[in-house]
């Protein structure tokens, strides 16, 4: 039976490493959250969410929500550090609304790659 979470190696856990993704990274805001990003050799990934969203239960809720549309969708990011931060209307919105938001936001950032703007 296939293990279907995260690899521990892609996950982001130190707040040095999220701080410096949201100061000094890209991003592209859709309807539901916002993906900051730097580019690396290697892919890995945080998740956040606003204070907007009121209640550590709702939070870790938004939390959740972004991890599975990235699990079910890994591929259509390019190698780079991420983080998801979630807006308050995530809780609203239905799964495949978050994964046509996500692939815009990833059709984005692919072509913003490609195009070579690196924010420097």
């Amino acid at each position: 039976m296939r293990k279907e979470g995260l690899p521990r190696r892609e996950i982001l856990k130190r707040g040095k490493d999220f701080n410096h993704i949201l100061m000094e990274g890209l991003w592209e805001k859709g309807d539901y959250f916002v993906i900051y990003y730097t580019w690396a050799d290697d892919k890995k990934i945080g998740f956040a969410a606003s204070r907007k969203i009121n209640t550590k239960v709702k939070r870790n809720r938004a939390k959740r929500l972004m991890r599975e549309v990235y699990r079910k969708n890994r591929d259509l990011l390019p190698e780079g550090h991420y983080v998801f931060m979630a807006l308050p209307q995530i809780l609203e919105a239905d799964f495949e609304e978050l994964i046509r938001s996500f692939e815009s936001l990833s059709a984005r950032i692919r072509k913003r790659k490609e195009n070579g703007k690196n924010g420097s």
